[in-house]
């Protein structure tokens, strides 16, 4: 459980629920947006893309970083853990996720760099050269040219209309879009949602 009861996260995971998936094709595209997460395969045979923390960041910071992440890497629904900002109540701990390398000697949920399964010490000192600071979390900015548009969206928004929505993803692209015209443009809102729809 990633939360802690101070609303703050020492790790963090975006869910890739999407069979079959290419675990090395997935490190290659974290690798080409320089993002620190750590590819590890779950149980399921998806991916969980892990960032650790060099110290307590705020699970909202967290948060708002990996759905934009998510949408980078070409999953925009992906599940995000921890999946709430903070705790509801006193008795509410937060969801889980399994642990990679259970059952160590036959494991089939394990970290992945150059397209390799790591063992265990490898995936630790991975895991440790690749924390973050809050502070290199907030400037991390992954905006491409195109997406100036949406320069008071949000990032997901801004990163996608630069680089390009993946491909399965028109439709909650296009509801994005349209929550997004109806804040920005009163009056014409309608007619920039149609126009988004056939570019």
């Amino acid at each position: 459980i990633p939360i802690t009861d101070s609303a703050t996260v020492h790790w963090a995971a975006i869910d890739v629920d999407t069979y079959p998936l290419d675990l090395r094709e997935m490190e290659d595209k974290l690798v080409a947006l320089k993002l620190p997460l750590i590819v590890w395969r779950s149980k399921s045979g998806g991916a969980h893309l892990l960032l650790f923390c060099h110290e307590p960041i705020k699970a909202s910071l967290v948060r708002s970083k990996l759905s934009e992440w998510a949408c980078a890497v070409g999953y925009p629904s992906a599940e995000i853990f921890p999946k709430q900002n903070s705790l509801a109540n006193k008795s509410d701990v937060g969801n889980w996720l399994n642990m990679p390398y259970f059952d160590v000697k036959d494991t089939n949920r394990y970290a992945v760099l150059d397209g390799k399964k790591l063992k265990v010490h490898a995936f630790l000192e991975l895991a440790e050269s690749r924390k973050v600071t809050a502070e290199a979390l907030r400037a991390f900015s992954l905006t491409m040219a195109g997406g100036e548009e949406f320069e008071k969206g949000p990032p997901c928004l801004q990163f996608l209309a630069g680089k390009g929505f993946p491909r399965g993803s028109r439709n909650i692209s296009l509801f994005n879009l349209a929550v997004f015209a109806r804040f920005a443009f009163d009056d014409n809102w309608k007619e920039k949602v149609d126009e988004y729809n056939r570019t």
